[in-house]
């Protein structure tokens, strides 16, 4: 694929994403890694593609391979993190402190730490 090409099916998808969210935002997860943690991300976006957009605008995406979670509506505010740690690249031990031990462990998988 093209440069060209795989531009125009990002703006493809961004289109889908704004016409089937209504234009209402969603909550979104964002882990990344190449083969180890390099940060995670909550943004509030129309979309998964739009989230990852987001990321390069806001200049926080660092690489590698990116898991995305669209959070459930219904997902109680204490299991999620405070509002201060959205649109910034949050790493291994600030989730560790921000998020209860039981909602860690599913957002974080497979990591192995650096001793």
């Amino acid at each position: 694929m093209t440069d060209a090409e795989r531009e125009a099916r990002k703006q493809q998808l961004l289109e889908e994403e704004k016409r089937e969210s209504g234009g209402k935002t969603s909550l979104f997860y964002l882990s990344f890694s190449d083969g180890r943690f390099l940060g995670a991300i909550w943004t509030r976006a129309l979309g998964s593609m739009h989230a990852i957009v987001r990321t390069h605008q806001l200049g926080i995406n660092p690489g590698g391979e990116v898991m995305i979670v669209k959070i459930p509506a219904d997902v109680p505010d204490s299991a999620l993190p405070p509002s201060a740690y959205y649109d910034r690249l949050v790493d291994l031990e600030t989730m560790k402190r921000i998020l209860p031990g039981e909602e860690f462990g599913h957002l974080v998988h497979d990591v192995e730490e650096d001793d």
